[in-house]
């Protein structure tokens, strides 16, 4: 996980906290199967459930209100039996000590974002259901989640509301500054800083017309500021990976920082495996890979070692969709083995339009040809263009589990879109 506060603006994406309120006799089933999906795009460290494990002698509504106070934003997930029954027949919520009414009371009181997450067909409580400090809960728009085939499409919805409503990016960090009455003093100085570092730029720019673009290895990069290229601009957006300041062994999630291009991570093949960033240096100590543009690789984990796959889909289609591959190099005895894989670009009907691929190898010598970084590029015939790209690996020989690295590995990922004029 990057480290929350650092000034690296350019590199820096902080998950968002995220605390999941729910009644286990109501819905703890779907409670666990939206933690694990949100897991997938956030990352382990950003999701908390169970907060009510509280140490004897300890104040449970200090303790509630103090783990809640660190979080982002919650999640209430409400089913049939979301206000649950009591002895002598009275609901649950309505108990002053009820550990839910205090997690959402709490939320509230503290302006953290409330989401109702409504499950197994349930509707949202009516004002009059409710006790007075939870009424205004009763007019939050809910999202709804189906747990059946519909689940990933209603919760893509969801982590896109998520991200939309948190401003997941670069600074989101700053929100959390804000909201901590230790670390208002730091947030100032910050604030002060920055626009200080805006008037000097200014003043430097002055006289000058169209300040040029920063120019990449292969031409136009990110703007100035580390923010990415609005998703429908002609031009050359890369997805640079080495933004993302991974400062642990631990992958990081990368679908929040895929959103900021206007890339979402669809169709997982097995459905609990995750899309991540891993760090080369913190997570295999350098070993078998040799980096290009940056020690970050976009991967999939939790496969299993068998065949597996995922799809890209871009917000806007692009003309020409290009990866790099990097470079690999032997680090055993027995060589470094990398999976077969195929790339395949698709249009917006799911037609494929062209494909890249390599098949399974085993590096044996110090620096083998084949081996080395390779940048592939998807591009679409005739006026086609490229809605989605979908990846497949393969790590198997002969039907048995054999490759060190059992999916694909990404070291960067270059967007193209041609200016209107040129044909489209």
């Amino acid at each position: 996980m990057p480290l929350e506060g650092s000034p690296d603006f350019g590199r820096c994406v902080v998950m968002p906290k995220i605390i999941i309120s729910y009644r286990r006799s109501d819905s703890d089933a779907i409670a666990g199967r939206i933690r694990d999906r949100l897991v997938s795009d956030y990352g382990r460290n950003s999701i908390f459930m169970d907060i009510d494990n509280i140490p004897f002698g300890t104040d449970f509504r200090e303790h509630i209100q103090k783990a809640i106070a660190q979080n982002d934003l919650l999640l209430a997930i409400v089913g049939p039996k979301w206000s649950g029954v009591a002895k002598g027949g009275r609901a649950r919520i309505d108990d002053e000590m009820d550990l839910v009414r205090i997690e959402i009371e709490t939320a509230m009181k503290e302006g953290i974002p409330v989401i109702p997450v409504l499950v197994n067909g349930a509707k949202m409580p009516k004002p009059e259901e409710l006790p007075a400090s939870l009424k205004d809960f009763s007019f939050k728009n809910a999202a709804d989640v189906d747990t059946g085939r519909d689940f990933h499409q209603h919760m893509d919805r969801l982590v896109r509301s998520i991200n939309k409503l948190l401003n997941t990016g670069p600074y989101a960090w700053l929100a959390r500054w804000v909201r901590s009455k230790v670390a208002i003093a730091v947030a100032s100085i910050m604030a002060l800083a920055a626009v200080i570092a805006v008037i000097v730029v200014a003043g430097l720019d002055r006289g000058r017309v169209g300040a040029p673009i920063h120019q990449g290895p292969t031409g136009p990069s990110l703007p100035r500021g580390g923010e990415p290229q609005a998703a429908g601009n002609a031009g050359e957006t890369v997805v640079d990976f080495s933004r993302v300041n991974i400062i642990s062994a631990q992958p990081v999630a990368a679908r929040p920082y895929l959103h900021q291009f206007g890339i979402s991570v669809v169709k997982l093949v097995p459905d609990n495996s995750e899309i991540v960033l891993v760090n080369n240096r913190g997570l295999y100590g350098g070993a078998a890979v040799v980096p290009t543009y940056s020690e970050n690789i976009l991967t999939q984990i939790s496969t299993g070692n068998v065949p597996a796959s995922f799809t890209l889909l871009l917000s806007e289609p692009v003309d020409s969709f290009s990866f790099v591959r990097p470079q690999l190099y032997r680090d055993t005895k027995s060589g470094v083995t990398h999976p077969a894989w195929t790339a395949t670009a698709l249009d917006a009907n799911g037609t494929q339009l062209s494909a890249q691929s390599e098949g399974l190898f085993r590096s044996l010598d110090a620096m083998p040809g084949d081996t080395s970084a390779h940048t592939y590029t998807l591009r679409t015939p005739n006026f086609d263009r490229i809605a989605s790209v979908r990846f497949d690996s393969d790590p198997r020989l002969n039907g048995v589990p054999f490759a060190a690295f059992s999916t694909l590995l990404i070291e960067r990922i270059v967007l193209l879109r041609r200016a209107a004029s040129a044909g489209r």
